[in-house]
This record gives structure tokens, sequence and C-alpha cells, in this order.
């Protein structure tokens, strides 16, 4: 007769020799951290209060080791980050400009909120090939990560809408 392999609780893995219930010490720190959230938070916090110093020394290291990657990184997202080339950016993108997606769909706010920051392109069939400007609707960036998160969890855009009215109005 055979023994019954075991598993390993975090990643499924088969446990060989005295393992019980982990593979690795990673496994079983990552296991720890889910079953003990809010004493991970507590810890963590600690720790970074304790340890300001060496973290700033790491960062300080980091970055004169990075240098020529955050400089590539600058030059290369430029484009997103400045104003006068975000038109470019957007026909880049999207194959129209963002002032001729503002002009053609009449508004210079989100669809959802009516904030004028942060505009984002949404595709309303969810096919980012579609790129006719009937397909399109400007969001903030806020209600575009809810409107994704709705179309996972099966919201409609009506439902989210009246969210986001009852929350700007103190009635949710």
């Amino acid at each position: 007769m055979y023994k019954k392999l075991k598993k390993c609780l975090f990643c499924g893995n088969t446990l060989v020799g005295k393992q019980t219930k982990f593979c690795c010490k990673k496994c079983s720190t990552k296991q720890w951290k889910i079953d003990n959230t809010e004493k991970y938070k507590q810890y963590s916090k600690a720790w970074n209060q304790k340890n300001k110093d060496k973290i700033k020394q790491w960062n300080r290291k980091w970055r004169t080791n990075n240098l020529e990657k955050i400089k590539e990184f600058r030059e290369t997202n430029r484009a997103y980050f400045n104003e006068k080339s975000l038109d470019s950016w957007w026909k880049k993108k999207y194959g129209i400009k963002r002032s001729e997606i503002v002009k053609k769909l009449g508004t210079k706010n989100c669809f959802v909120c009516n904030s004028p920051d942060k505009l984002r392109v949404h595709h309303k069939d969810g096919n980012a090939d579609n790129k006719k400007i009937e397909n399109f609707i400007l969001l903030c960036s806020t209600c575009h990560l809810l409107i994704h998160e709705a179309s996972k969890r099966k919201i409609n855009f009506t439902i989210l809408k009246e969210l986001v009215e009852n929350l700007k109005y103190g009635r949710a």
C-alpha cells in the first residue's frame, strides 16, 4: 500500500522528508502573513519605525545604483507626464488625439462623477482594439478602476453611477 502524498498548504507542492505542512520557509511565512494580517501590519510598522535610517540608506543606495534606469524611465515616459505632448501620447494609444475625443464626446469631465482630473479613456465594449469614438467614454482614474472592478463582478453602469451619486451626496 502506497502512502498518500502530502501537499504544501500554501503552494500545493509535494512535501519531502520531515516537512509536515509547508514545503519551505517562504511558504510558511506567506501563510503566516495571511493568517495574522493585523499582527503582521503592527510588526512591519514597528520594524519600519525602528529602522528608518536603514531604509533611507537602502533607498539612497538603490537610487545611485539605478540612476541610468531612472533617467531612461523619465525619458521614455516623458509624454505621459508632459501635458503638451499628452495629445500625441493619446494619438499613439487610442488612434485619436485627446482634444478630438473631448470635442466629439462633448465633455471634459468623467462620465460617472463629473471630475475633470486624471481622465482615462474607457472602451464601452471592453475591446481595446475597437478605437471607434462611439466606443469611448471618459472616466477619471478612480471611476475607471471601479468600472473594471464592476465588470469583474457583473455590476452594470447605471448601478455604479447611482452608487457614485449616493457617495457624492452622502446618501450611502
